[in-house]
């Protein structure tokens, strides 16, 4: 029983060491944010600020490899317009109806 006591103590001060706290000071942050950074952390992470912190950093992390994904604005418009000036010479030749011997028999409506 005392050896195991001895190796729990001894995980405790090995985690203690690997994950040593780092005190971080931040000033001139505006009341508001600082009272939402408060208030989410509360809510969110039983009052730990730097719990918050990395869940931010994390956030950030993410929506940039987003963000590097996603097409530009300009981009999607030129292929909605490709994809529309496709869609009415499609509609266009559907309206002409000729039979095998390439008679018309009917055009548009």
């Amino acid at each position: 029983m005392e050896e195991k006591k001895e190796n729990n103590v001894h995980a405790v001060e090995q985690f203690e060491k690997r994950f040593k706290p780092a005190d971080l000071i931040i000033s001139r942050v505006p009341k508001k944010e600082l009272s939402w950074f408060k208030d989410k952390a509360n809510k969110e992470f039983c009052g730990d600020f730097g719990m918050l912190l990395k869940n931010l950093i994390d956030s950030y992390h993410r929506l940039q490899m987003y963000e590097a994904d996603v097409p530009s604005l300009n981009e999607l418009t030129e292929k909605v317009n490709y994809l529309l000036s496709k869609s009415n010479e499609t509609n266009e030749k559907e309206k002409v109806v000729t039979t095998l011997s390439g008679r018309t028999i009917r055009k548009g409506e």
